[in-house]
């Protein structure tokens, strides 16, 4: 089969973006042309890698981004993950963990039994 021909479906999706806790309220912010673009929060930290005149890669320029702020919040019991694992985490990884959970969800796999999905 030539690869460029193969169909391909999309099943499940899921997204985190500043202003944007699920899908559902991202399209309702494009729709809505809802700017979120804000200030860094105060304990962000910014005054540390603000510098407008460099050109090092561990600086920024700019103090105005896109911040999830409350939506980095992780429960780590709801995922499978013990809380001492938290502690030294990549909130990135976390944050993966919980789009994918939430992707597979969305694509009805959640709601089937284990047994069932092995079988797939």
């Amino acid at each position: 089969m030539n690869l460029k021909q193969a169909d391909i479906a999309i099943v499940g999706m899921a997204c985190i973006f500043p202003g944007a806790p699920n899908l559902e309220k991202y399209w309702e912010n494009i729709v809505s042309k809802v700017d979120s673009i804000s200030d860094p929060p105060s304990d962000w930290g910014a005054d540390d890698v603000f510098d407008p005149d460099s050109t090092a890669s561990d600086r920024v320029y700019c103090k105005r981004g896109g911040y999830l702020n409350e939506l980095t919040q992780f429960d780590p019991l709801a995922y499978g993950v013990m809380p001492r694992a938290v502690d030294g985490g990549e909130p990135e990884h976390f944050l993966a963990l919980r789009v994918a959970h939430e992707a597979i969800g969305d694509a009805g796999y959640l709601d089937r039994p284990s047994t069932e999905i092995a079988l797939l």
